[in-house]
């Protein structure tokens, strides 16, 4: 079901693009009529102009990307290992990161990821690290948590473009004119061309262990805490060890990503062809070193946790994007609205019934938000007592655009105002109840 609002949208935007379509036919067939055979030369150099930015670099970078994908899909990964409420679930987030690990940052002390996940540097090396953040555009808390919305949202954009293709717009391409049209459709056309590659592993594992990493060197650089940094990167880390099956799918992830950010990079003159295909062929060299018989990732099982032991009806990597209103820009469906979270997208509270059982909706209420990025609304199967929609753990927050996924009934309800309520009777639709 199309979320509301945007059939206009799509209908538009089909129109328009049916219409430039017939325009270029008659266009091509008048300069025919006319014996215009004299312009094709011209006429197929002014075509090669218009495939998008970097096409022979991204048809190199993908021919190695596919042999990798060949390559992992030859090896017997080990298992999932699930890791209890109980257990150590800190020492797993290491091997998320180790790849940027790996690579070496100036300030850094090479120890940093073997055992101990921080380390405090000296004053010398700090100031080293410093300079080496600015690079991000990091020079304290503030510019860091701007950094990491803008610098890691490829696999938000890839959800973004994967609900383009399911004709789900959150924005009418047809606004963007210049260069910024340019650029949205020379992304859009990598985004395709590796999503035939990944599938939906997508880009999160790039975003996931880079962004990981950056925390780890706000730490010590004295810009971030220890209880902050420790709620960003557990949560990071703990979405991919979801998303995820094994270490095979987490290096095609960061591969993809690694392509499409560099890529992304280029098109905005940030970071030379030359440069892009050093940086992507280190990358391929680091993650087949981990890969390879005796790395890390080849010889460690795939660390899974399920907060409270409960693990959801719908795996997070099938989940989309059906209402892109509703989602900010970079933000990735699936993940919990945890405190650190909220902001991100908009949230919701909807009970175990359905999103660990499976249950449809059977009621859906809407009170007065309770903060800023809470939408009010809230979600039962209709059956659970009054007791166990008090307990929190029961009832909990997440992504509205999650919840949708779960029953796509919901989203033509979406907009009604605070203080309606909707029942489903005897498993039909959902109807609104007069107060």
């Amino acid at each position: 079901m199309k979320s509301p609002g945007m059939g206009k949208k799509n209908a538009k935007f089909k129109a328009d693009r049916a219409k430039a379509e017939k325009a270029k036919a008659a266009e091509a067939e008048a300069r025919k009529a006319e014996g215009a055979e004299a312009e094709a030369p011209a006429a197929e150099a002014a075509g090669a102009k218009t495939e998008y930015a970097g096409a022979a670099w991204i048809r190199s970078m993908t021919a190695e990307l596919k042999t990798f994908r060949d390559e992992l899909a030859n090896i017997q990964w080990k298992p999932q290992i699930i890791l209890d409420d109980g257990d150590d679930l800190r020492e797993p987030i290491f091997q998320f990161t180790e790849l940027s690990h790996l690579r070496g940052v100036p300030g850094i002390p090479p120890s940093m990821g073997e055992g101990k996940i921080f380390v405090r540097a000296s004053e010398s090396d700090k100031n080293t690290l410093r300079v080496y953040l600015k690079g991000f555009g990091i020079r304290d808390l503030e510019t860091f948590w701007k950094s990491m919305r803008m610098l890691f949202k490829s696999h938000g954009e890839y959800n973004a473009f994967r609900s383009f293709r399911e004709e789900r717009l959150g924005f009418d391409p047809n606004t963007l004119i210049g260069n910024e049209r340019r650029i949205y459709d020379s992304r859009m056309a990598l985004a395709e061309q590796l999503h035939e590659i990944c599938g939906n592993v997508g880009f999160l594992a790039w975003d996931v262990g880079e962004g990981i990493d950056l925390c780890r060197h706000a730490y010590s650089a004295g810009f971030l805490s220890s209880k902050s940094v420790w709620e960003t990167i557990s949560l990071k880390a703990w979405s991919a060890a979801g998303y995820y099956e094994d270490w095979g799918e987490y290096a095609l992830s960061y591969a993809s990503g690694a392509i499409y950010y560099i890529y992304r990079r280029m098109l905005y003159k940030e970071s030379s062809q030359t440069f892009a295909t050093s940086y992507i062929k280190k990358h391929f060299s680091l993650l087949r070193k981990l890969t390879a018989p005796g790395g890390l990732w080849r010889t460690s099982f795939w660390p899974t946790h399920y907060p409270g032991g409960k693990k959801c009806f719908i795996r997070t990597r099938d989940l989309c994007v059906l209402i892109p209103e509703y989602q900010a820009a970079g933000s990735v469906p699936g993940f919990h609205l945890y405190p650190g979270m909220v902001g991100k997208s908009i949230g919701a509270r909807a009970t175990d019934r359905i999103m660990v059982d499976g249950a449809k909706v059977g009621l859906m209420y809407r009170e007065s938000p309770r903060f800023a990025m809470d939408s009010g609304w809230r979600f039962a199967a209709g059956d659970e007592t009054y007791d166990y929609k008090r307990k929190p753990k029961y009832f909990p927050r997440f992504d509205l655009n999650t919840i949708s996924n779960y029953d796509p009934d919901i989203i033509e309800f979406l907009n009604m105002e605070t203080g309606s309520v909707l029942r489903r009777i005897d498993g039909g639709p959902l109807h609104p109840v007069d107060s």
